[in-house]
């Protein structure tokens, strides 16, 4: 037997042991970085490799160094830094991007009146597909894979909300997007919208995978009024789709919302379909109802602070066994589109909640911000870890740029000292979106400078009107509630 023909053999049955064939083409080689699965059953950073085949999946996983005769289109050489999987906002308003920073001062409600309400009359054609483009790659550049995208606007009109749609259709991220009914019209109407917004999103799934679901962007306990609540869950239940609500979120309002429960498990709503944004201010009966029918909930730390809504007292919640993802919310309520500092706000307020630093772990914060959000939204088969036959969409971030020090718990590493500024690059099945700074799959600086034009305009309109607009207020005193 020839020495060729003794290395093909030897070539075939180290491929085959890692369950690897020898002719498939690969995307992608990663390797020599500490990966975080965040698989739960293996917590230990893998210090090893994965490959991406060509539909943008990971292929194989594994510890060591990578075996001679494996190759790749692109080879990607980690060595000294972490990897992984991309974080995952459950809660968001893409299109609130351009309108940060006002209403520094207000809670929910006045930041609502100043910060959205002035521009309702002022929407163009074009505004809401320019703003989502603009807060997707936003959260792109901040290392967000996949989001939730909860569409609503100032003036609840279908076209706005479509527009959103195909926004995200344009982007080189995963998402799930809500659909939502539009007050104005009945309910007929508005089965007639959803079903053909179904038919047409169960046809693009099939040629666009960064579409992951459809939704609905449940409305009906915002608008004070119990007849909304019941089309949504005859429209969950008839259309078999999950629906996000926001529930619980205002103090102002927590006695009220309490009280509307009872609309939710009338209504059909509260179900394993069903997921709470915010979920702030529930107590033990409405808990122990929630955690029965299935229900789960996105905690959104910094927008909580931002609008001084309250602290959700996640311990007592994981307790009763409730399921939880973590959201950016807006990045108008938000400001920053930033999971880290979503993370560690959520992190320290809960320890000094509790003035304990055990009742939550760096692990357990980072893996709501991936894994658990993954679940909560119902798509964990497809992302929120790196695991063979998920999407290959991870984060490579460099501790030493800037340098964070040597790492001693690199779960705490990444959660208590990394920074945006440590992201190096994102990928999105394998390719690169974002390297250096710097968005590949857009031209930013063109939809950035289109955002902020288009908020020009709508200001301009508001002078010209006579009505009033977004100013601030600046105090040197402290106001104790």
């Amino acid at each position: 037997m020839t020495i060729t023909r003794l290395f093909f053999i030897a070539l075939c049955v180290l491929t085959s042991s890692y369950g690897l064939a020898e002719e498939t083409t690969y995307k992608s080689l990663v390797h020599g970085g500490q990966i975080l699965t965040m698989d739960p059953n293996n917590l230990d950073p893998i210090d090893g490799w994965f490959l991406v085949d060509s539909s943008g999946r990971i292929a194989e996983i594994r510890t060591g160094p990578v075996p001679e005769g494996i190759s790749a289109e692109t080879v990607i050489d980690a060595s000294g830094k972490i990897i992984l999987p991309g974080f995952i906002s459950a809660h968001s308003h893409l299109w609130s991007a351009p309108f940060r920073g006002i209403a520094s001062e207000s809670t929910l409600f006045g930041w609502l009146a100043e910060a959205h309400t002035p521009f309702t009359p002022y929407y163009q054609e074009g505004d809401f597909y320019n703003f989502t483009q603009y807060g997707g790659l936003d959260f792109l550049s901040h290392g967000i894979t996949t989001n939730y995208n909860w569409v609503n606007n100032n003036g609840y009109h279908y076209d706005h909300w479509m527009e959103q749609f195909d926004a995200q259709l344009s982007l080189k991220q995963r998402f799930i997007l809500g659909w939502a009914i539009d007050i104005t019209e009945s309910e007929t109407v508005n089965r007639e919208r959803l079903s053909a917004f179904v038919k047409k999103g169960e046809s693009l799934k099939k040629e666009n995978d960064h579409l992951l679901a459809l939704s609905i962007s449940a409305l009906g306990l915002l608008q004070g009024d119990s007849e909304f609540p019941y089309w949504e869950g005859r429209m969950m239940e008839d259309f078999d789709l999950d629906a996000q609500a926001h529930y619980l979120e205002a103090p102002e309002i927590e006695s009220v919302q309490q009280q509307q429960f009872s609309i939710l498990e009338d209504s059909g709503m509260l179900s394993h379909r069903l997921h709470f944004a915010h979920y702030i201010h529930s107590n033990d009966k409405i808990l122990e109802k929630t955690v029965a029918a299935g229900t789960r909930m996105i905690w959104n730390p910094l927008s909580n602070g931002r609008l001084a809504s309250g602290l959700a007292d996640i311990p007592k919640y994981k307790q009763f066994g409730l399921r939880m993802g973590m959201g950016l919310d807006g990045q108008a309520s938000a400001d920053l589109s930033d999971p880290f500092e979503n993370m560690r706000m959520g992190l320290y307020a809960t320890r000094m909640q509790y003035r304990s630093a055990q009742v939550m772990t760096p692990y357990q914060i980072l893996s709501m911000h991936t894994l658990g959000s993954a679940e909560v939204l119902n798509v964990a088969d497809r992302v929120g870890s790196l695991d063979v036959g998920k999407f290959a969409d991870f984060l490579v971030l460099d501790p030493k740029q800037p340098d964070v020090g040597p790492i001693f718990d690199v779960y705490a590493t990444v959660v208590m000292t990394l920074s945006t500024r440590n992201l190096e690059s994102v990928f999105v099945g394998g390719d690169a979106v974002f390297n250096q700074g710097e968005i590949l799959s857009h031209d930013f600086p063109a939809i950035r400078d289109e955002a902020h034009q288009r908020v020009a305009r709508m200001l301009n309109q508001l002078e010209a009107d006579g009505e009033p607009s977004p100013k601030p207020t600046y105090k040197t005193h402290f106001t104790l509630p």
